[in-house]
């Protein structure tokens, strides 16, 4: 009786090894991946890439990102994998609310360009982006504040590239 207790744990205790074997070098690899597929949107951030050649990268680092996610515990790499993915995904919402060349934001707005103005004015507070004033609303007096399309992207691409970095030392370790 004692020995077939002690061959069932020990069948328990290699069963258990087994399924756990690898799994620190499965953790990394998603990691490196997600990393390789960050670097690609930095190496098209610092290139001059348009919106529509983003959109695909922006989609497989994410996908790589959120694999990751799933296989990392809750630590310093798993928040910085994420911090760089929402930089890139704020980017991308900026890009695409702001005109060619920035976006006004004026004292007394339409309903589009009110939503448009809230969204990259929380992108303005979050990552410190320099605004400039461009004069007064004739309608109210108020200041008109001016970000340039350049400032917030360039801002945020270098926020998301430091996080990028940050992860890739921390898998060096």
């Amino acid at each position: 009786m004692k020995t077939m207790i002690l061959a069932t744990v020990a069948i328990a205790a290699a069963s258990l090894l087994l399924a756990c074997e690898g799994k620190p070098a499965q953790d990394k690899t998603a990691a490196r991946e997600a990393v390789t597929a960050l670097r690609k949107i930095e190496a098209a951030t610092q290139t001059g890439v348009s919106y529509g050649n983003y959109q695909p990268l922006l989609i497989e680092a994410k996908a790589k990102v959120n694999e990751a996610s799933t296989k990392l515990p809750d630590d310093e790499l798993k928040r910085e994998l994420a911090a760089a993915m929402e930089a890139y995904v704020n980017a991308s919402d900026g890009w695409q609310r702001t005109m060619p060349g920035g976006i006004m934001i004026a004292a007394s707005p339409n309903e589009e360009q009110l939503k448009n103005a809230v969204a990259v004015a929380e992108l303005v507070q979050k990552y410190n982006i320099p605004m400039t004033e461009v004069g007064r609303d004739p309608m109210t007096g108020k200041p008109m504040q001016y970000v340039s399309k350049d400032a917030l992207l360039s801002t945020i691409f270098k926020a998301g590239s430091s996080h990028v970095e940050r992860a890739s030392k921390l898998l060096e370790e």
